[in-house]
């Protein structure tokens, strides 16, 4: 599988770069991106910019049934 995926997905390499706030939302038991890249990227954000916030009892594939998601993505918890 590793010579089908030629991108790495390294974001947090560019993470430095960024100057708009961003929020990260994670999946609390997320089986595709480990929380360790997540916690990777959310620590090369800029800490003015950056707000990670993992959705609890959500994975990869449920997290966007979840009522907290959706009221996050509308701005409000």
């Amino acid at each position: 599988m590793r010579w089908l995926l030629l991108d790495k997905f390294e974001s947090w390499r560019y993470a430095p770069q960024v100057t708009a706030p961003t929020l990260l939302l994670a999946a609390e038991y997320d089986d595709i991106i480990p929380s360790a890249s997540t916690r990777l990227l959310y620590e090369h954000l800029p800490k003015s910019l950056a707000t990670l916030i993992v959705v609890p009892d959500a994975g990869h594939n449920t997290i966007s049934d979840t009522s907290e998601y959706v009221g996050l993505l509308r701005g409000s918890p």
